[in-house]
């Protein structure tokens, strides 16, 4: 099969993977909302940023240096296989030890006990990383897919049923506890590799050598991507990180369901013409264009119909999420093309340039974090969301500059003539909300007549103002 159909059959695979998964995802999400109560997602959003650390951790960047790999032996697969599954056991250990001192932090005792029993998640996905791995070079997203998806199922039946008869919080960890085992047994059932005993200090050194300016990156990107879960969960309540958690994992799910099926596709692709420059740049512009056009509309939609679509799905309890949701959307427009620049300077060698661009990042967030802190207001915190979002698309308009030659005017540009025409529509479809919609008594009428109304406009502007964009589109997403 040719790279462009074998890479075309890949990115279909992975887009059903995250289309479906993100769906079932979501409507997990509906079923457990509604069983369970604020305060439950509250406790798992304080311990999320633990989970994460170790994954980073653990990986250490190992994974993505055999990706970006043209080609690797056994021996380099199995000292990865032991290096990844030592890291998990020794910051399980630091972890257990360390769970009642979080519980303290957090005034909530029962933390202990969930940090301990989800922590365990991080030894199973150790055990099958490089099985993941391998096929993500295969670009075998089909068998990664069915995998995923059997685990998924299977875990959301168990955690409902848990959540259905008042196990509160411990219905979420039992299901991700059960989603990741059944994972780990079916990448060792549907894998043909297997680990050898032997182990190179050289190859583990030089993909490490690689792999820990990612990892600092991602530690970065852990800490301060749930920094606002462990500022909430401090400083406010439980009940208020459970609103928040809501809005931010409702925002993710769409954001991620669109970028992430490109994003899995993009580093095996662009590692085979890593040394094009035009190549690079063109498939960056088309990316722009395409994930802002789909993701843009989406997310301003989400905006002006927020409370119709809150109240629909997750009940009038989760009110409160409602604003918060509102600003996430609104700080999430530009999240995808921030972080495809990543695989871009990946696949360029460039991991001294991700790490420190990303510090740039992370000093700017914590300046904003800190104003906040100052006001004592939790609106003011969630806004720097947005700040911090555009910050970084400047900073990448610099990068993007550098390794692409990619003019800053022209990178402004393209953005702008995607980004205008959702934003004026959705000023159109307010006003119509406001005015006209909101005399339907029915929310799920008033959606659904609303998102017609937008679709209309919005893509009325693009073919009447801008039909080379507009053709350009369609004959790429044809290809």
């Amino acid at each position: 099969m040719s790279l462009k159909k074998n890479t075309l059959l890949s990115l279909k695979w992975s887009f059903f993977q995250q289309i479906s998964g993100q769906v079932l995802g979501f409507v997990v999400s509906i079923v457990l909302a509604r069983l369970l109560v604020p305060a439950d997602f509250g406790l798992m959003g304080m311990i999320y940023i633990i989970l994460t650390i170790g994954t980073v951790l653990i990986d250490s960047g190992l994974s993505t240096s055999l990706i970006r790999s043209e080609s690797v032996d056994q021996k380099e697969l199995s000292t990865v296989f032991y290096a990844n599954i030592c890291i998990a056991i020794l910051f399980y250990l630091i972890i257990f030890i360390t769970a009642p001192f979080v519980a303290v932090f957090y005034k909530q005792e029962i933390l202990t006990n969930l940090i301990r029993f989800q922590g365990l998640t991080l030894i199973f996905s150790s055990i099958w990383s490089i099985q993941n791995v391998l096929l993500i070079k295969e670009l075998n997203f089909k068998k990664i897919t069915v995998m995923s998806l059997i685990s998924s199922f299977l875990g959301a039946i168990i955690g409902i049923i848990l959540a259905y008869y008042n196990y509160g919080v411990w219905s979420i960890v039992i299901m991700n506890n059960f989603t990741i085992i059944l994972n780990t047994i079916l990448h060792w059932v549907y894998s043909t590799w297997r680990p050898k005993l032997e182990f190179s200090k050289e190859k583990f050194l030089y993909h490490y050598k690689f792999g820990y300016k990612l990892v600092i990156v991602q530690l970065f990107e852990a800490i301060f991507g749930n920094i606002y879960n462990l500022i909430i969960g401090k400083v406010y309540n439980k009940n208020t990180l459970g609103f928040y958690t809501r809005a931010d994992s409702f925002k993710k799910t769409i954001i991620f369901s669109i970028s992430t099926p490109l994003k899995s596709v993009l580093l095996p692709l662009l590692t085979t013409i890593k040394d094009d420059k035009e190549k690079l740049k063109t498939i960056y512009i088309l990316l722009l264009q395409i994930v802002l056009l789909v993701i843009s509309p989406v997310l301003l939609f989400c905006v002006v119909f927020a409370k119709p679509i809150f109240i629909l799905l997750f009940t009038e309890k989760w009110n409160m999420a409602i604003p918060y949701f509102q600003i996430v959307c609104l700080a999430g427009i530009l999240y995808p093309i921030n972080t495809y620049i990543v695989s871009f300077l990946n696949v360029k060698g460039r991991s001294d340039l991700v790490l420190k661009i990303d510090i740039i990042k992370k000093i700017a967030l914590a300046i904003g974090i800190l104003i906040s802190m100052w006001f004592h207001d939790i609106y003011i915190l969630v806004w720097s969301q947005v700040a911090l979002s555009i910050f970084d698309f400047i900073v990448n308009l610099f990068v993007l500059k550098k390794i692409l030659n990619y003019s800053i005017f022209l990178q402004l540009k393209n953005t702008f003539q995607v980004l205008s025409m959702p934003i004026i529509s959705a000023i159109f479809i307010y006003f119509i909300n406001r005015y006209i919609l909101i005399y339907l008594l029915n929310y799920f009428l008033i959606i659904s007549v609303g998102l017609l109304c937008f679709l209309v406009i919005n893509f009325g502007f693009l073919y009447f103002l801008n039909k080379k964009l507009y053709t350009t589109i369609l004959i790429t997403l044809k290809k």
